[in-house]
């Protein structure tokens, strides 16, 4: 085997096993607390909607592939990927074309010759019924619809497993549904055992159809047992159902909407920290990196860049950092101050989110005049980093996000002292990051505190050398397109 066919075969490895198949977010607790939702409804008559909830890349699919493992010898269970399915025009036609599908496999891996028999007819019906949505939706002859399960009803009628009489009226959506409502009763009768349908990847549908697939399988499993798993962005599709009915941000109003097909909720939180997710897919990160300080300064960082980001994109941020440091690094392999790390982080937030703004010192004075004497002559300029015009209102929480980390660093620097008491060795990993960040530009105004910053800087050899590497390092990502 060659390389070329050594990189297919890791390729397809990992197609079929799903990055989501490794816990990075340490998810088994979460499982668990959500294992112990479903047994509460296992043998009760009530049925179960559990709505999981979470920001997109945050670990849902990967806790529904776990859940369906831990469940797939005590229940029936049946996937809907919507995005997947979201060609068709009619949602209901993808959920009983996963239906049968997955009736397929379990005819296969069935022994018993009645009850691939059963599994046999069960998807054939199913499958029919399919068809005959599709075809009733583009004019089809109903009545040569309803010939096709002539054989089915046959086949059936001697062990009187479903109630075939409700085919006899099958005309729209609505009698479909109690067709399907039926069959799943009788599934779960047959089987002694509750149906437990995943659905994954609703949020990744448009916001109409999102809603429509809802509402079909609420209608399906309306007043039946079923256990049902929703995986769904809830803020994203609040803002689309606010959107659609014209709610502006009411909360309330999109709430009281789920409600109508959500029993519970269970939300998956973020988890693992930025600074662990960093040494999780940059694993020899601190090979690359001196940190001198007490603190994780890069992790602290982290959280606040990362804030509100999905955790997919956590990780490309993060595995361009790393394509790019040693990209910027040529083959020589050394090792840089921790702040060369925040600076290169900032650079790539700015890059990946296309912001074609530099970042600029910023007079952080409204804050600090809460904490220092303003009366007198006392000059002091309290420095942090921004961006301006910035028109895309999400980035905007980012970027005052990040301004405000550094001014409380700032803050907390001179707790108990006045900013006029200047200090070459109390210059820290954060001033340092501002400083590579904006570098000549803090000589504008020498009296400031950054200023001063950054002419002592100047003269020291490590930071020069930091200096023009982030340089290279911006020249290399500025070709990065997404």
């Amino acid at each position: 085997m060659d390389d070329f066919d050594k990189m297919m075969s890791e390729i397809m490895a990992k197609k079929y096993a799903g990055e989501s198949d490794q816990d990075l977010l340490e998810r088994e607790g979460v499982i668990d607390e959500i294992s112990k939702i479903i047994e509460d409804r296992l043998y009760s008559k009530l049925p179960l909607s559990l709505a999981i909830t979470g920001i997109w890349g945050v670990g849902k699919s990967y806790v529904l592939k776990e859940i369906e493992k831990r469940y797939s010898g005590r229940c029936i269970v049946f996937h809907y990927d919507c995005w997947k399915n979201d060609y068709y025009d009619e949602p209901l036609i993808g959920i009983l074309s996963a239906i049968s599908g997955q009736l397929n496999q379990i005819e296969a891996k069935n022994p018993d010759e009645q009850q691939k028999h059963y599994y046999r007819v069960m998807r054939e019906v199913v499958f029919q019924v399919s068809r005959g949505v599709i075809k009733n939706f583009t004019e089809y002859d109903i009545e040569a619809f309803r010939n096709r399960f002539a054989d089915f009803r046959n086949l059936l009628k001697a062990k009187k497993q479903i109630d075939m009489a409700s085919f006899d009226s099958l005309s729209n959506v609505s009698d479909v549904i109690e067709i399907v409502n039926n069959l799943l009763c009788g599934y779960m009768a047959y089987e002694g055992k509750k149906i437990l349908f995943v659905v994954d990847e609703l949020d990744r549908c448009l916001p109409d159809y999102a809603i429509r697939i809802l509402n079909r399988l609420h209608h399906i499993c309306y007043g039946s047992p079923v256990i049902q798993l929703v995986a769904v962005n809830d803020k994203e599709l609040s803002r689309n159902i606010n959107g659609l009915y014209h709610r502006d941000s009411d909360n309330v109003f999109a709430r009281r909407y789920f409600n109508r097909f959500f029993t519970n909720y269970y939300r998956i939180p973020v988890g693992v920290s930025s600074s662990e997710l960093v040494r999780q897919c940059w694993e020899d990160f601190d090979a690359y990196f001196a940190n001198d300080s007490l603190y994780d300064c890069f992790g602290m960082l982290a959280e606040v860049v990362f804030k509100d980001c999905a955790i997919r994109e956590r990780k490309k941020i993060i595995e361009l950092l790393e394509i790019y440091h040693k990209c910027a690094l040529g083959s020589v392999k050394e090792k840089y101050p921790i702040e060369l790390a925040c600076a290169e982080l900032l650079e790539l937030f700015r890059t990946f989110w296309h912001i074609d703004k530099n970042w600029t010192i910023s007079n952080g004075n409204t804050r600090a005049s809460a904490m220092f004497d303003n009366s007198g002559d006392i000059d002091y300029v309290p420095y942090t980093v921004t961006i301006f015009a910035i028109k895309q209102t999400d980035l905007k929480d980012n970027v005052k996000a990040i301004t405000d980390f550094f001014l409380e660093r700032y803050e907390k620097k001179h707790k108990g002292k006045r900013p006029y008491e200047f200090d070459e060795l109390k210059i820290n990993v954060f001033d340092r990051t501002i400083a590579l960040l904006v570098n000549e530009k803090g000589t504008a105004d020498g009296s400031s505190e950054i200023g001063r910053i950054v002419n002592v800087l100047k003269q020291d050899k490590v930071f020069k050398k930091c200096s023009d590497f982030l340089e290279i390092f911006r020249a290399r990502i500025s070709t990065y397109d997404e």
